[in-house]
């Protein structure tokens, strides 16, 4: 059977276009697969161009006590954009000539804003979250963070140490 030449000619032509369309449909899909493969690492190089680094900065002072006193902390954060995720925070008695020697230790779950920044007072049981009972020595407490921002993106800080000593009970002022 045989067509008429213009019928042949639109058949040959509807050939053409599928193949073009099949060519740009597999473009299409190397192109989102490429996007898909950079993505992440685009997006994070954006994010920390933006955004004021580091994201999250603490500082942490502990006040020298006596042996019964409750510790008290004065922690200090800056916070340069939203971020969510755990911290953990170790308390370890310095040892002289011998290093660290573990006490305690505590974290959890947090979400932290930037109007959130500024200066807190707890006590180091709170900071910690977990009873630290200590008796005359120095001693060095440490918190770290691992947050993440809203893209998810996942940044590691810290640690942010101090140390502080605690004197005998008869060395409290007032104490004879």
């Amino acid at each position: 059977m045989s067509f008429p030449k213009n019928i042949q000619c639109r058949i040959v032509d509807a050939a053409r276009s599928a193949e073009i369309g099949d060519k740009a449909f597999g473009l299409i899909i190397l192109a989102a697969f490429l996007v898909f493969l950079v993505h992440k690492p685009i997006l994070q190089y954006y994010d920390d161009w933006t955004t004021p680094q580091p994201w999250f900065a603490a500082s942490i002072d502990v006040e020298d006590h006596v042996v019964g006193q409750e510790a008290m902390v004065s922690y200090t954060r800056v916070i340069n954009r939203p971020v969510f995720g755990n911290w953990q925070s170790n308390v370890f008695a310095v040892d002289a000539g011998e290093g660290f020697r573990y006490i305690c230790s505590g974290g959890g779950y947090a979400r932290y804003y930037p109007e959130t920044s500024g200066d807190i007072r707890i006590s180091l049981s709170d900071f910690v979250g977990a009873e630290c009972i200590q008796s005359e020595g120095r001693y060095r407490v440490c918190s770290s963070y691992a947050l993440r921002d809203e893209s998810e993106l996942l940044r590691r800080f810290g640690p942010f140490c101090t140390q502080f000593d605690v004197a005998p009970a008869d060395e409290a002022p007032g104490a004879q």
